[in-house]
């Protein structure tokens, strides 16, 4: 009989993040009959006194450096999830999320919708709040200043209305529309709160993407709030399968490892909207690549559907969207195999195929651009554990 895993999972359940991860970890921990969960949940065994309680491993959402001596001093394999402190520290592992491709992604977005004047809503000396300001900024033109920045204390943000300062620099904005990302959905919200009291028409004059996707958020919005997912549910399983490994095969190993996963797609809601392309056409298309995730399209079926000259809707799809109509396709076509990659135990091969590619070589080639890695290598990094390997 195997022996029982006592796991702590040391992380409250206030945010979506911290839940979602959760979610995550008893999943797992449901595919292994020998892992036992403690914490100071009730979905959780009780765990009372952690320096008297004889636990195989931990779990945690480690924000503070002191918190990270406290835990590394028991002696036992950890896996952080919050990424908030450096892993100068034997037995320490952590996953977390791409925080800088999640800025990125959300400034992406906001291009490809002809936006030109942009806006980062933060919290101050918060590692993961800067990464996305980081990854926003970058993803801007290289002609652009980079985006206007509000940031504030952690503290600030606890209010559940926002306060004057927020008012006057939404008041001094740019006469264009703004594009605004803010670092999570409770800060959106404050956003969209201080501009309706303002008399700010969202999205026409400002429009705003928040993070995490906390649904009850979003949708008590006025309008809703549109938002990138962070994909916590693959953290958590992530997390629980590298513990798993840490206790049972890599007992002895000392290890200084960090994992991230990329977000998930942005959820679009009323706070966004397309109409601030500059070419309606542009839209459509670009609609239209995405409903068919690029599988068996050309640029000729592109141009049908949008029953517009070829030239003039080429020359403002690459201005609008940074990228030709054919490397849009191409695009859509590479996230559809990344998902299947995660997600899935098919064949290399066949992925290629289906992600509407009619050679693996091509495949091959257009997935290496696009990602800077193999379709193999992807897969070894980012897929559940529960997965074999090839």
């Amino acid at each position: 009989m195997k022996k029982r895993l006592k796991i702590g999972v040391l992380m409250t359940l206030n945010t979506t993040y911290k839940h979602d991860i959760v979610r995550g970890i008893i999943q797992f921990a449901k595919q292994h009959d020998q892992w036992a969960l403690y914490g100071q949940n009730r979905v959780l065994h009780n765990l009372t006194d952690l320096k008297k309680w004889k636990g195989d491993g931990i779990i945690a959402h480690i924000s503070t450096k002191k918190e990270a001596d406290k835990l590394i001093s028991l002696g036992l394999p950890i896996v952080d999830v919050c990424g908030s402190v450096p892993i100068d520290y034997d037995r320490l592992i952590q996953y977390t999320n791409d925080d800088f491709l999640t800025g990125s992604n959300v400034a992406k977005h906001f291009l490809r919708e002809g936006f030109t004047e942009f806006a980062f809503v933060g919290v101050k000396q918060r590692l993961w709040s800067i990464k996305r300001k980081n990854g926003f900024a970058s993803a801007l033109p290289a002609s652009h200043p980079g985006p206007l920045l509000f940031e504030r204390p952690q503290d600030y943000w606890k209010t559940n209305e926002p306060q004057k300062d927020l008012f006057q620099w939404l008041k001094k904005r740019p006469l264009s529309s703004l594009a605004v990302m803010a670092a999570d959905d409770r800060i959106g919200a404050q956003v969209i709160d201080a501009c309706n009291m303002a008399n700010i028409h969202i999205p026409s004059e400002v429009s705003v993407i928040g993070t995490n996707n906390n649904v009850v958020i979003c949708e008590f919005c006025n309008p809703p709030l549109s938002s990138i997912p962070l994909n916590c549910l693959q953290i958590g399983l992530q997390a629980a399968a590298s513990l798993h490994e840490l206790m049972t095969v890599r007992k002895k190993e000392t290890v200084h490892e960090s994992e991230t996963l990329p977000p998930l797609p942005i959820v679009s809601r009323g706070s966004v909207s397309y109409e601030n392309a500059n070419n309606l056409a542009v839209r459509d298309a670009m609609n239209f690549i995405r409903q068919s995730k690029g599988i068996a399209l050309t640029v000729s079926d592109v141009l049908k559907h949008c029953n517009v000259g070829r030239r003039t809707l080429e020359i403002n799809f690459k201005k609008i969207c940074g990228q030709s109509i054919y490397e849009e396709i191409c695009q859509q076509k590479i996230q559809r195999a990344c998902v299947l990659l995660q997600r899935s135990n098919i064949n290399i091969t066949e992925i290629a195929f289906d992600s509407g590619f009619n050679s693996y070589q091509r495949f091959h080639s257009f997935f290496r651009k696009y990602m800077n890695t193999t379709p193999k290598q992807y897969r070894q990094k980012y897929r559940l554990n529960i997965y074999t390997t090839e």
